[in-house]
């Protein structure tokens, strides 16, 4: 937090307005965060990192598109099948620090009976998270989602 000050988390705000992040959503979920309605801000942005996992992958094939870590899984063995390791390795270290914070945001709740100590997207939507959403939790998603954005426009 010491890194995420309010000039800090500002220049981000700034950055993340020129990406292809729905400016809506993102309008409010910045708005949310500044005037302390965290669990508001964090819905809206496990929504918009959802939004781009999901946009991420081909429809077609009849098949729903997934959704969370499911679908982040599929992304990164896609980028690991198309990626010269030679050519882009800090770009894949970037990669699979991301995916890992997915899988840990996304993660399955084991029919919501254990609680994970870092916020869960699945807990928190579905309103069975007994914890307080703190501005911490808020700015680790909107860290998490200018890495994914920049990751998968890269």
């Amino acid at each position: 937090m010491s890194y995420c000050g309010k000039q800090d988390m500002q220049r981000l705000f700034d950055e993340m307005k020129t990406m292809k992040i729905k400016k809506d959503d993102l309008a409010e979920a910045i708005h949310c965060y500044k005037n302390g309605y965290y669990k508001s801000c964090a819905l809206i942005l496990f929504g918009l990192i959802d939004a781009k996992l999901i946009r991420k992958q081909s429809k077609g094939s009849g098949k729903r598109r997934k959704t969370g870590a499911t679908a982040m899984k599929i992304i990164k063995e896609k980028v690991e099948q198309e990626t010269n390791i030679n050519k882009t390795l800090f770009y894949l270290l970037d990669f699979l620090t991301l995916t890992s914070c997915i899988y840990t945001l996304f993660a399955d709740g084991n029919d919501f009976t254990d609680e994970p100590v870092t916020i869960n997207r699945n807990f928190v939507n579905h309103g069975m998270s007994t914890k307080r959403v703190r501005k911490r939790d808020c700015v680790q998603l909107f860290l998490v989602l200018y890495n994914l954005v920049s990751c998968l426009d890269y």
